[in-house]
């Protein structure tokens, strides 16, 4: 089976590839013997295009570091290094095609002069044999244009049920195998880059629609570290389409906002908080605090249990709002954060 994917697709880079920018300049007056390093670098047991970087270093105080990775000694790929976690200092390289060889080097800065290490190699696991070929279509001439720095975060919907990250030439870089029965419709990756979060429309499938007699027994959000070696879920039956990383760290949602009108169950929406720290959640907004249930008005289709149905969502970091689409009304909402109040409509009757 061969699939396309346009590059529309918005992606957001991790830290392995975050700083998928051209590789930094070294000095060779500054150079010193590359034996002041001692590295090791090891695939990932759980996704074998994901490598772990560690060095320790005889060097004095490091005032900053960063590792630089490419298929070729040319080091297309600068990774900074967080210095906070202390020695051995470690970074995940991702981004890797599988079955390649890559190389690796390490630049550490120390009272003004930059200490590199020698060159180190890799070479990349298989890919799973499940997943199908993908052809990606580049609308620039350099994948480095396609979308933020040449990689598309999105999922094979089902058969297998896959979130996962495409370079530009279609290659396979990242892949988690989701919780059977999960068809996965929406891959985010968080800012820092250490997490790929992901789950389900709630929308296709036995008991994962509104009107459905069973409900569903797996509606979370899952998130998995970048090495494939932690995952983690959130129990979110209601929540549905698409979600969204806020500035802090929380995690924005769609949430199904359940009311009786006349004796009628209608199911409404409402953007909710989640702390994945603790797990709590907090409304933000409910579509209630402004609209007011028209039996009426509504398509034959989408009586009650669809009468609004949001289904995409946006955060504004620089504004702190939240923007959610509705198919229904045909509409985008702007709510403020902190205020959780509606500041226009745009669209809808």
């Amino acid at each position: 089976m061969e699939m396309r994917i346009a590059t529309a697709i918005t992606c957001t880079l991790m830290v392995g590839l975050g700083a998928c920018n051209a590789s930094k300049e070294i000095p060779d007056d500054d150079r010193v013997e590359p034996d002041d390093f001692e590295v090791t670098i090891e695939l990932s047991d759980y996704i074998s295009t994901v490598a772990n970087f560690s060095f320790t270093t005889e060097v004095g105080e490091l005032e900053s570091a960063f590792v630089q990775f490419g298929g070729s000694t040319d080091y297309s790929t600068t990774v900074p290094v967080d210095m906070t976690k202390g020695s051995p200092y470690q970074v995940w390289l991702a981004g890797m095609k599988p079955n390649s060889t890559y190389h690796a080097r390490v630049s550490a800065n120390s009272g003004g002069t930059t200490h590199v290490s020698n060159d180190y190699s890799v070479t990349t696991g298989h890919r799973p044999n499940e997943l199908p070929d993908i052809e990606v279509d580049l609308r620039h001439e350099e994948q480095s244009l396609m979308a933020q720095g040449g990689y598309l975060i999105t999922s094979i919907f089902g058969a297998p049920a896959t979130p996962i990250i495409l370079d530009g030439d279609g290659e396979y870089v990242w892949w988690h195998s989701a919780p059977k029965d999960f068809p996965v419709s929406r891959t985010r990756l968080s800012a820092d880059g250490q997490w790929v979060y992901y789950w389900t429309t709630n929308v296709h499938g036995a008991g994962l629609r509104p009107n459905d007699d069973d409900p569903p027994d797996n509606q979370a959000l899952y998130r998995v570290s970048i090495d494939g070696s932690v995952e983690e879920s959130f129990d979110l039956s209601e929540g549905h389409h698409d979600f969204f990383e806020m500035s802090d760290g929380h995690i924005a949602f769609i949430e199904y906002d359940k009311r009786h009108v006349d004796g009628e169950e209608v199911w409404g929406d409402r953007i909710m908080d989640l702390d994945p720290q603790t797990g709590n959640t907090t409304e933000i907004y409910s579509i209630w605090d402004d609209f007011e249930y028209d039996p009426d008005a509504q398509p034959e289709d989408d009586h009650s249990e669809n009468w609004s149905h949001g289904n995409a969502l946006r955060f504004d970091a620089e504004e702190d709002s939240l923007y959610l689409g509705f198919r229904v009304f045909s509409s985008i909402i702007k709510v403020d954060r902190n205020g959780g109040t509606l500041e226009w409509v745009l669209g809808g009757e």
